[in-house]
C-alpha cells in the first residue's frame, strides 16, 4: 500500500512538472508614441496549460537632430491562453523615460540639458505563438499601456522553451 501511494505521488508530480515551463524570448517592435523602434528581452514562466507570467524589459532610442529621447521600460504581465497557442495578457509596467536636449551652434554642442520622468501604467492585450520546432517558437503581441499619454506597442519576436 506504501508503494502504491508513493507511485501515485511521483506520478500526479510528474504531471503537473511537465506541465510547467520557462522560457526565454528577445524581440524587436514598434511604439506608438514615440514612433520608433523598441528592443525586448522576457522571461516567461508557466504555470500550467492556460496560465502564465512573463516579465521584460523594453530599451527603444529616439534622436531628432541634437535631440535624444531614451525610454526603459519593465513589464510584469499574466497570461492566460484562450485557444490553441492564441493569449490575452494583463499586468503593469514601469516606463522611465529621458530625454537630453542639446544646445548647439554650427554643429558644436555647447550645453546639454536632460529630463527625466518616470510612470506606472496598465497593460491590456495579447498575442499568437507559432510553434517551429519542438522549444523554438515566432510570436507577435500587440498590447496597449494605459499611462498618462497611452501608446500602442507591437512586436515580433523568437522565444526558446526550456
Amino acid at each position: 500500500m506504501k508503494k502504491l501511494i508513493i507511485l501515485m505521488i511521483a506520478l500526479f508530480g510528474f504531471q503537473f512538472s511537465n506541465a510547467q515551463g520557462f522560457g526565454v524570448s528577445i524581440s524587436a517592435g514598434y511604439l506608438s508614441e514615440i514612433d520608433n523602434a523598441g528592443y525586448s528581452a522576457d522571461i516567461l514562466y508557466h504555470f500550467d496549460e492556460k496560465w502564465g507570467l512573463a516579465t521584460n524589459v523594453t530599451i527603444a532610442l529616439n534622436e531628432i537632430k541634437e535631440d535624444k529621447l531614451t525610454w526603459f521600460a519593465a513589464d510584469l504581465n499574466a497570461h492566460y491562453k484562450v485557444f490553441d497557442e492564441l493569449y490575452l495578457l494583463a499586468g503593469g509596467e514601469y516606463l522611465s523615460s529621458t530625454y537630453t536636449d542639446r544646445s548647439s551652434i554650427g554643429g558644436f554642442v555647447f550645453g546639454e540639458t536632460k529630463f527625466k520622468e518616470t510612470d506606472f501604467g496598465i497593460n491590456l492585450g495579447g498575442g499568437y505563438k507559432y510553434v517551429l520546432v519542438d522549444n523554438v517558437s515566432l510570436f507577435t503581441e500587440m498590447k496597449y499601456v494605459v499611462i498618462e499619454t497611452g501608446y500602442f506597442h507591437a512586436r515580433l519576436g523568437v522565444q526558446f522553451d526550456f
